[in-house]
C-alpha cells in the first residue's frame, strides 16, 4: 500500500514537470565510491551536469538533449526523471568534463581528505573507520568508511591526515616549522565583550582531523587568506 502511494506521488511529479524545446536543463549523474561495501561500490547522493539544450520532446516523458562531443558515448534521449530545471549556481552542479562518466552516467567520486577517525569495539575485535570528504561535496556530506579499505585504495590520504607527512607536501623552513594550509571554515561565532564584538571562525587545517580544528579571529584569517569567505561574511 505504501509503495503504491509512493509510486502515485512520483508519477504525479513527473506529469507536473515538462520542458520546452530550446530550454536548458540539468542531467542527473550517479557518483560512486571507489571502496566496496558488502561486495558493491557504495553510492553517493546524485549530482547534475549541464546545462544542455532540449532538442525535442518524445511522447510525455522522453527528451533528446544536445550533448557535447565528449559525451558521444552516452545515448542522448533521457527519461524526464533524469532531468532537472536549470538555475544558476548550486553545489549539486558539477562540470561534466571534470569526471569520467560511463554510458550509464555513473562515475567514481574522489576522496580529498580524511576528517576524523573512530574505533568501534565489537565482541571479539575492533573496527577502525575514517570520515571521508569527497571531491564534489561539502563537509556535511562526508561519509564513514572502513579505514583498512581506504588505506588500500587511497594510501596518499593518510600521509596528509596523520601525524607523519611526506616532506614534499609542506614547505619546511630552516627551523623545521611550516605553515599549515586552511581547507575550510567549519563554524562561526561572535563573542560580545564590554564595548565590542569579536568574530571567530573554526578552521579545519590540511594536516589535521576535524578534532584538531581551531578557533581563530575572523579578521586575521580574512586578511591572510580571503578565499574561504565567498560572501564577505559567514552565516551564523
Amino acid at each position: 500500500m505504501a509503495q503504491s502511494r509512493q509510486k502515485s506521488y512520483a508519477d504525479r511529479k513527473v506529469r507536473d514537470l515538462e520542458f520546452m524545446v530550446g530550454e536548458r536543463v540539468l542531467l542527473k549523474v550517479s557518483p560512486m565510491k571507489g571502496v566496496m561495501r558488502f561486495g558493491k561500490k557504495g553510492k553517493l547522493s546524485p549530482r547534475y551536469i549541464g546545462p544542455f539544450e532540449v532538442v525535442e520532446r518524445i511522447g510525455e516523458v522522453a527528451y533528446p538533449l544536445a550533448l557535447p562531443p565528449g559525451l558521444s558515448g552516452v545515448h542522448p534521449v533521457f527519461h524526464i526523471s533524469m532531468l532537472k530545471k536549470y538555475h544558476q549556481g548550486g553545489d549539486h552542479v558539477i562540470q561534466w568534463d571534470s569526471v569520467l562518466l560511463d554510458q550509464n552516467l555513473t562515475f567514481e567520486e574522489e576522496p580529498i581528505t580524511i576528517l576524523d577517525r573512530q574505533i568501534r569495539k565489537l565482541r571479539s575485535k575492533e573496527i577502525a573507520s575514517v570520515k571521508v570528504q569527497w571531491k564534489h561535496r561539502p563537509v556535511e556530506e562526508a561519509t564513514w568508511e572502513t579505514e583498512s579499505d581506504m588505506r588500500i585504495k587511497y594510501p596518499h590520504l593518510f600521509y596528509h591526515s596523520a601525524s607523519v607527512m611526506p616532506l614534499e607536501s609542506v614547505a619546511v623552513k630552516d627551523s623545521l616549522s611550516y605553515e599549515d594550509v586552511l581547507i575550510e571554515n567549519l563554524d562561526h561565532q561572535v563573542r560580545r565583550l564590554r564595548n565590542k564584538e569579536v568574530a571567530s571562525v573554526k578552521v579545519l587545517w590540511k594536516s589535521q582531523f576535524v578534532a584538531g580544528a581551531t578557533w581563530e579571529a575572523e579578521a586575521a584569517i580574512k586578511a591572510n587568506d580571503p578565499h574561504p569567505f565567498p560572501s564577505d561574511s559567514i552565516p551564523a
